[in-house]
């Protein structure tokens, strides 16, 4: 199988940024991560595609790790893919998984016909099936990066009434006087119908109002999965595993100094966000204490005030050296 790979200096990295996403676009299967040049230990690349699968597979949730284990040490490059909500049923038997519809299903990985990465200002296009000078002017050739937006109002139905909200909070409540748990994140769906959604614009333009380090667009078959997550959920450098969980949010005033770093302080002093963030820094300890060193788990950071374009978080950093 032939391999191509070749660096373009000098590009116009984010104007081509646009058109290589349409252009990834006519694939059944793609990745982007973006990490919007934030502080270098964010990650490695500036922004890294992989798209269209010269191999695919659907991970049996039955032995899921050792399958996918396998699977990569046979394998000799990238893979990218998602972990389905099924996979619980390996660790957590007889727990219910969100339905079907607002999930990507079974777990997918694929190794990628083609990845281009941008470094320092700098392209690299690596490709199994094509030359990589072609794939440059393929995708430079697309004057209209993305399709002209639609101005169709969205019309969102909440997945439980409030009386039904209400009752689920007074349940959980319930459960914590009990001591079935002390924290439990509870979320409902949102869900729109009768709208013909665009991705690509759709995550084009909640990069340009809100950039973050962990950003994503995945795409397979129909679905979509958007991110813009200024949030760490897992990094592994050698043997070591890292997470960086936020609790603790305020408000930006881009336009107000005085008023922004009213709003800093505020919540380096607020007693509320600070035990949400140390009861999520237990979380994580306890989690990563079941696969580490013991001994090696520790507290990195706590309570490090980070600003993004809308938001302070206070963001902590937990690691440990696996076993």
């Amino acid at each position: 199988m032939a391999y191509y790979k070749q660096y373009f200096e000098g590009a116009e990295v984010e104007k081509f940024k646009l058109s290589m996403l349409n252009w990834a676009d006519r694939f059944s299967i793609f990745c982007f991560l973006d990490s919007h040049h934030y502080e270098p230990d964010t990650s490695g690349y500036a922004w890294l595609l992989a798209a269209g699968a010269h191999r695919k597979i659907k991970v049996p949730e039955e032995q899921a790790f050792s399958f996918l284990k396998d699977s990569y040490a046979h394998a000799n490059g990238w893979w990218f893919g998602h972990i389905g909500f099924g996979l619980q049923e390996s660790f957590f038997p007889g727990q219910a998984s969100p339905d079907e519809y607002i999930s990507f299903g079974q777990s997918v990985f694929f190794e990628p016909l083609y990845i281009l990465s941008c470094q320092d200002e700098r392209l690299c296009i690596e490709s199994l099936e094509d030359d990589c000078e072609n794939i440059f002017q393929q995708i430079s050739s697309f004057s209209i990066p993305f399709p002209p937006k639609k101005n169709v109002p969205v019309q969102t139905e909440a997945g439980m009434t409030k009386s039904e909200y209400l009752a689920a909070v007074k349940a959980i409540r319930q459960h914590i006087i009990r001591g079935d748990c002390y924290e439990l994140n509870f979320c409902q769906e949102f869900t729109a119908s009768g709208y013909e959604a665009e991705p690509l614009n759709i995550f084009n333009n909640l990069s340009r109002l809100s950039p973050n380090p962990f950003a994503a667009l995945y795409k397979l078959g129909d679905k979509y999965c958007i991110c813009e997550s200024p949030e760490r959920y897992l990094k592994k450098e050698g043997d070591k595993i890292s997470s960086s969980p936020i609790k603790g949010t305020s408000r930006r005033y881009p336009e107000d100094e005085k008023k922004d770093e009213e709003s800093r302080r505020a919540l380096l002093s607020s007693a509320k966000d600070k035990s949400e963030n140390v009861m999520v820094v237990d979380l994580v300890r306890n989690d990563l204490s079941k696969v580490c060193r013991e001994g090696t788990v520790q507290v990195e950071e706590l309570f490090k005030l980070k600003s993004f374009p809308a938001i302070h978080h206070l963001v902590s950093t937990v690691s440990g050296n696996l076993v």
